[in-house]
């Protein structure tokens, strides 16, 4: 859950190579978007709470990927249902100007968002489907040896 604060993605990518042994297992979880047409409304959104990219789960197997260094990518999206918005930010340490934005974004979202978080209004929250990717690969045994 700190992939998206990553600056370079493939300079991680041959750090991580670097410290883990051949045959190991990198596994990471990001959360998502739940569809590519609500890529910029989380993308907005979040910017009131981090400075972050969003990653879908296409970036996140390319990462592995380009890299060309790891063998069984593998990844699967997980669900979260009905979760709390308010939940969320009155733990998130953020600024409460940038949580009543968020709120606000949440509350005037467009329709194709609503339907893609299946977000549910009650009085006083927001319950919503969060979808995160779990990424993995394992480092293949000839990883490194073509630029050596």
């Amino acid at each position: 859950m700190v992939f998206h604060h990553t600056q370079n993605i493939p300079k991680a990518m041959e750090e991580l190579l670097r410290v883990l042994k051949t045959d190991g297992l990198f596994m990471v979880c990001e959360g998502n978007p739940p569809s590519i047409r609500t890529i910029d409304w989380y993308t907005d959104m979040f910017r009131y709470k981090e400075d972050r990219h969003t990653l879908t789960e296409v970036d996140l197997i390319n990462a592995f990927v380009r890299s060309d260094s790891f063998t069984d990518i593998q990844t699967r999206s997980v669900v979260m249902r009905n979760c709390s918005l308010n939940n969320w930010l009155d733990n998130s340490g953020i600024p409460d100007e940038n949580i009543k934005m968020i709120k606000e974004i949440h509350y005037d979202s467009p329709d194709y968002v609503i339907e893609d978080y299946n977000m549910k209004f009650t009085d006083d929250d927001c319950l919503m489907d969060w979808k995160f990717a779990i990424t993995s690969g394992r480092k293949r045994a000839d990883a490194g040896r073509a630029s050596a």
